[in-house]
């Protein structure tokens, strides 16, 4: 079961890593703190979605079910965030997040998070050019697997 922390405040890691101490403390305030324990899903594949998470301490498992078959897409640390296209492309979840261990998030939804911009829309620019850094290393990763497992295929049929 989600409980809110004690003490909640945004460390300076992740896309609010370049956010000073103040704006961290008052973006925190348009999110929420949760934890969850070992099992507990956060996000369930295929149910709406339309908040960013930011994971302040744990371990968290991405799973994806395609065709009958589940697909771990990846493990989840400290100072990643998850949920980044639904808060500008709003949809269902992709992907099933798991908590492995005891995990601690941050939480904010696309509301609250289009608030704090009109607020503080210089904190709020450094924090989306913090959500779109990560996305690129994403999909550059995502390239990167891509021409790989093709390669490989191309490899085990013969084609080169």
């Amino acid at each position: 079961m989600t409980a809110p922390l004690e003490t909640p405040e945004l460390p300076a890691i992740g896309i609010v890593a370049d956010l000073s101490e103040d704006d961290r403390l008052l973006l925190g305030s348009y999110g929420e703190f949760l934890s969850f324990q070992p099992g507990q899903e956060v996000i369930n594949q295929g149910d709406p979605q339309d908040c960013l998470y930011l994971v302040i301490g744990g371990l968290l498992h991405a799973r994806r079910v395609s065709h009958n078959r589940e697909f771990l897409l990846g493990r989840i640390q400290p100072g990643a965030s998850f949920g980044e296209i639904n808060i500008f492309d709003p949809s269902s979840a992709s992907a099933t997040v798991v908590a492995r261990e005891f995990t601690q998030v941050w939480r904010i939804s696309r509301e609250n998070l289009e608030a704090f911009l009109e607020t503080s829309p210089v904190a709020g620019g450094n924090l989306v050019v913090g959500v779109a850094t990560q996305l690129s290393r994403r999909l550059r990763e995502v390239n990167e697997r891509l021409v790989e497992t093709q390669t490989a295929l191309l490899n085990i049929s013969g084609w080169e």
